[in-house]
């Protein structure tokens, strides 16, 4: 079956990125609610904010830190693709991923995974950088001339928590296709223009850069350009 695509809306300039994420989910109740990719939980954006959409929260990350997560019930060392190995498992009313696809070499393999983790009628959401974005376009160049390290010690100094990029499925087509090959029926897009999400990559006599881009993303109706990725795939 043909993927179904809604047009990609372009969020007010002011929304939260992560509030964004929140709300969406909570339009479509989540009794049980997989959180791939939920990492320590330490310093998240999000991870207590899930509180509020799910009942119980199980989260899954391949690092050890997920074991200590204190914003999940049940928590599981391991990746997309072995969780759901498990036969025994029971689907989730709905999953999210939040700034992990981009990291993938093997985007297909985890959408797949997230699909049979989630029940027929259920829903994976998706948050990540949009690779036809400056900051995407530059971060995916970075990282294939293999320079993306020195590059944010650099621009920031807390470049530790970054782990290695791929952007394999960031753009709404790329993500699209695969989407529609994984056995998605439908994708929904919601896209993000914030410039305070990049500040950080700027040194402050040079924000009014990302501003000044934002103002023209608005302006001038360029949603597929927008920064911020944030996918509704049932």
């Amino acid at each position: 079956m043909a993927l179904v695509t809604d047009a990609p809306v372009l969020l007010d300039p002011t929304v939260d990125q992560y509030g964004s994420l929140i709300s969406w989910v909570g339009e479509h109740p989540a009794a049980r609610l997989l959180d791939l990719g939920a990492g320590s939980g330490v310093d998240s954006p999000y991870g207590l904010r899930l509180r509020t959409v799910a009942d119980t929260i199980t989260g899954v990350d391949p690092e050890e830190a997920v074991l200590t997560n204190p914003h999940l019930d049940h928590a599981v060392q391991a990746t997309a693709e072995e969780f759901v190995a498990d036969d025994r498992l029971e689907p989730f009313d709905a999953a999210t991923a939040c700034y992990v696809i981009e990291h993938l070499r093997e985007p297909l393999a985890f959408l797949n995974a997230a699909r049979s983790a989630v029940r027929p009628g259920g829903s994976l959401f998706l948050l990540t950088p949009n690779r036809r974005h400056y900051f995407g376009f530059s971060a995916a160049l970075a990282a294939r001339l293999h320079i993306q390290r020195p590059l944010l010690r650099l621009l920031r100094s807390d470049d530790d928590y970054h782990h290695a990029v791929a952007y394999r499925a960031n753009t709404l087509r790329r993500l699209g296709r695969l989407a529609e090959t994984a056995g998605f029926e439908r994708m929904e897009a919601r896209m993000i223009e914030v410039p305070n999400i990049f500040f950080p990559y700027f040194a402050p006599s040079l924000r009014f850069l990302p501003t000044t881009y934002s103002r023209l993303v608005h302006r001038r109706g360029w949603t597929r350009l927008a920064g911020t990725i944030l996918v509704r795939l049932s």
